[in-house]
């Protein structure tokens, strides 16, 4: 909790952070999204953040392109 607070206030920050969205700075993809990103997968990753249907449904995308074939 030192530094952070509670686990519900880093949740509602994050998701207050992409409310403009759909990146951190609103319509600018950038490294402060990559390393956003990184810390939504360690939180996935360790379980501490619940996953969601979309979350699935990206992954899904994401090894669909993976396993297509490059031309």
């Amino acid at each position: 909790m030192a530094g952070w607070g509670t686990f519900a206030a880093v949740m509602d920050a994050m998701e207050s952070a992409l409310s403009p969205g759909p990146y951190i700075l609103g319509e600018r993809f950038s490294a402060a999204d990559v390393y956003f990103g990184s810390q939504i997968g360690l939180g996935l990753m360790f379980n501490c953040i619940e996953k969601r249907p979309a979350r699935s449904r990206a992954r899904e995308i994401d090894d669909a392109l993976i396993a297509k074939p490059k031309q």
